[in-house]
C-alpha cells in the first residue's frame, strides 16, 4: 500500500456503486465495483486479457444470482492504483461468467481491499474517503452519527438488526446488491408470510445469475435508531458464509443509500449517519 485515496473518489451509477481504477499496463480509467458482501478482487476476462495475465491457480465463486459454484482462475495485479492509494500484487479472481451486467464494468474492488483504513461511505456525494483506522465516526460524520454492534466475518462486514420484534440478528450489509433480502432459512422464525399468490415468484438477479424470490409483506426492521415499515421484501436462500454464521437478511442499497456509513474493519466498527430529507 502506498499513498492515501483521494476524498472524491467519484462513486457513480444510479445501479451499481462504481470507482475509477487503473492498472498497471493500461492508460484509461477502468469501472470497478465497490462491493462490500465480496471477498475477493474479481476482473472481467477481457481486461485480463489486456493485462496480459497469466493464470496461476484455479479458482471457485459463488454469490447472489449463483446457481452453482463456478469455476474459473486466479491472476495476480502487479499494480492496481485509486485516487493517489497504489496497491502492489493484488489477488484476483476472473470472472467466467458472460452477461451484459459486465460490459458497463471491469470488475469488482471488495471493501475489504481497504481494511487498513477507515472508510467513510458516502454515496449521495459521490465520495469514498480513507481515515486512520480508529478515527471516531462522529468526528467524520458530524451529530446524528450512531454505531451498530457489529461482527466482520469472512472480510465482510455484518451488523445486528431487529426483525419482526427478533433481536440481534445478523444481516450482511452489501453495497453490491440493489435490494434487501431476508433469509428463507429463517422466515418461519422471523414469522415471515409468503405471498406467493399474490405476488408470484420473483426473479433475483445477481452478478453470476438469476435465482428466485419469494415476497413477504409488513416487515419491521429496526437498526440502531432507524425502524422501517417494509410494505414488501423479497426473501431467499441466502446460506451466507456456508453456515460459519447465522445470516438473517442482506442488507443492499434500498436501505444502505439512506445513509452515509464508515467502516472500519480492523477496530469492529459500523456506524451510520441517516442523509437529511430532500
Amino acid at each position: 500500500y502506498e499513498g492515501i485515496m483521494d476524498s472524491n473518489l467519484g462513486i457513480r451509477d444510479p445501479t451499481s456503486v462504481v470507482l475509477p481504477a487503473y492498472f498497471q499496463g493500461l492508460k484509461s480509467k477502468q469501472w470497478m465495483m465497490l462491493d462490500s458482501g465480496s471477498t475477493n478482487v474479481m476482473i472481467t476476462a477481457p481486461l485480463a486479457k489486456k493485462l496480459g495475465l497469466k493464470e496461476i491457480e484455479g479458482a471457485a465463486y459463488a454469490g447472489l444470482g449463483t446457481e452453482k459454484v463456478r469455476r474459473t482462475a486466479w491472476v495476480l495485479i502487479p499494480s492496481l492504483k485509486m485516487g493517489s492509494l497504489t496497491i502492489q500484487n493484488v489477488p484476483a479472481i476472473i470472472i467466467s461468467k458472460k452477461s451484459d451486467f459486465w460490459d458497463r464494468i471491469s470488475g469488482i474492488i471488495p471493501l475489504s481491499l481497504f481494511n487498513r483504513f477507515a472508510v467513510e461511505y458516502d454515496r449521495r456525494h459521490g465520495n469514498l474517503t480513507l481515515y486512520p483506522s480508529g478515527t471516531d465516526p462522529a468526528k467524520i460524520m458530524g451529530q446524528g452519527t450512531f454505531t451498530v454492534p457489529s461482527l466482520w466475518f469472512n472480510d465482510r462486514p455484518y451488523i445486528q438488526a431487529d426483525i419482526n420484534g427478533h433481536a440481534k440478528r445478523y444481516c450482511l450489509l452489501d453495497t453490491g446488491s440493489t435490494d434487501l433480502y431476508l433469509a428463507l432459512e429463517h422466515a418461519d422464525e422471523l414469522g415471515l408470510s409468503m405471498k406467493t399468490a399474490k405476488y408470484n415468484r420473483q426473479v433475483v438477479t445477481g452478478m453470476a445469475g438469476s435465482a428466485a424470490a419469494n415476497v413477504a409483506e409488513q416487515v419491521v426492521i429496526k437498526m440502531g435508531t432507524g425502524e422501517f415499515q417494509m410494505p414488501t421484501v423479497q426473501v431467499m436462500k441466502l446460506d451466507e458464509d456456508n453456515n460459519f454464521i447465522d445470516c438473517y437478511g442482506l442488507f443492499g442499497r434500498q436501505l444502505l443509500d439512506l445513509f452515509e456509513i464508515v467502516f472500519d474493519y480492523r477496530k469492529n466498527v459500523v456506524a451510520f449517519r441517516g442523509y437529511d430529507k430532500h
